[in-house]
């Protein structure tokens, strides 16, 4: 067990998520600097760790450095990149946030989500994600009682 203190971290809405991806879109790249783009666009759709989508290697190659891309380097393109889109800061994290946000709003089962996640243990996919897993009640409620209807109507065509 880690001794850092928990910090919860957030996954951006629907409407920043847009608001973000329309950011990175307009985006141009200034002449002879790398182009951080695509691996924004990784994390929220993949879910990926940076540190995992930059040892993609070759694929996110400094050619100014003549080495791999720093995660550190992503991280002050993203934070200019959330400020121009008019996003609160956090921190880079969030991407990956959101793309388990997403998950659970889609109905993706936690077990399936947790191995996505590369979690370790069910108990950090559930802890970290509660507040989503809980905003979804009413849902949960609709789709339980839909279910229940859809059995007792069935049973009386049987």
């Amino acid at each position: 067990m880690s001794a850092k203190p928990t910090k919860k971290v957030y996954g951006l809405t629907l409407e920043e998520q847009s608001r973000f991806v329309k950011a990175l879109e307009e985006y141009k790249v200034p002449q002879g600097r790398n182009n951080y783009k695509l691996q924004l666009l990784i994390e929220p759709y993949s879910g990926m760790r940076m540190g995992e989508i930059n040892s993609l290697g070759l694929v996110f190659f400094d050619n100014n450095k003549n080495d791999i891309i720093d995660t550190g380097q992503v991280n002050s393109f993203f934070y200019r990149l959330m400020e121009k889109a008019g996003i609160s800061k956090r921190g880079q994290h969030a991407l990956r946030h959101t793309f388990a946000t997403r998950c659970i709003e889609a109905g993706v089962a936690s077990v399936v989500l947790k191995n996505w996640l590369g979690h370790k243990d069910i108990h950090i996919t559930l802890d970290t994600y509660a507040y989503v897993f809980s905003n979804m009640h009413n849902d949960a409620m609709e789709k339980l009682e839909e279910h229940v209807e859809n059995i007792f109507s069935n049973k009386e065509e049987v």
